[in-house]
């Protein structure tokens, strides 16, 4: 199964969620040379803030 058969298939709050994942495995993995204390705190804000984004721009323009 593809992935964007997958993520189709999911409520927006799955969607979402898978967002706020990859962003946070990314950015963690970018900042970790400053340390992984520094990185996982960046990791979980910008996780939380663009997952956030995303879930409310989902929720606007599925409608």
């Amino acid at each position: 199964m593809r992935i964007n058969a997958w993520l189709e298939g999911q409520s927006l709050r799955g969607q979402a969620l898978v967002g706020v994942v990859v962003v946070a495995i990314v950015t963690f993995a970018l900042n970790y040379s400053s340390g992984p204390v520094a990185a996982a705190g960046t990791a979980a804000i910008s996780g939380v803030v663009i997952g956030g984004a995303y879930y409310v721009g989902l929720r606007v323009f599925s409608e």
